[in-house]
C-alpha cells in the first residue's frame, strides 16, 4: 500500500523544497508510480493514514499522470503499447522459464 511508501518518501521531498527556499521553487517533486498496478482508480490508494500525512492529490502521481508530466499527452499509451509488442515477443519464452523445473 501507499502508506508507508507516501510517508518515506515525504522526508527527502520536504529536503529539497528546503534547500531551494529562496522564493518561487524553481523545481516540483512528487511521489511517482509509473505504473499503478490498482488500474486508474486513485481511491484504492486513499488510505485514512496517506490522507493524513500527504497532499495526495497535488504531490502524487499514477500511471498516466506519472507519464503526462514527464513524456508529455500520450506519453502513456505510447508506453504501454511498447509493453505490449514486447510482451507478446517474450511473455511465452518468460512464461516458459518460470515453469521449468516444476
Amino acid at each position: 500500500m501507499c502508506s508507508i511508501e507516501c510517508l518515506e518518501i515525504l522526508d527527502p521531498l520536504l529536503g529539497i523544497h528546503a534547500i531551494l527556499r529562496k522564493g518561487p521553487p524553481a523545481v516540483k517533486t512528487y511521489f511517482a508510480k509509473a505504473y499503478n498496478p490498482y488500474g486508474e482508480r486513485r481511491d484504492s490508494y486513499t488510505h485514512s493514514f496517506t490522507l493524513q500525512y500527504t497532499d495526495f492529490d497535488n504531490l502524487v502521481l499514477l500511471g498516466e499522470e506519472f507519464w503526462r508530466v514527464v513524456g508529455g499527452p500520450g506519453a502513456y499509451e505510447e508506453v504501454l503499447a511498447i509493453y505490449r509488442e514486447v510482451g507478446k515477443e517474450k511473455g511465452p519464452q518468460m512464461v516458459e522459464q518460470l515453469t521449468e523445473g516444476r
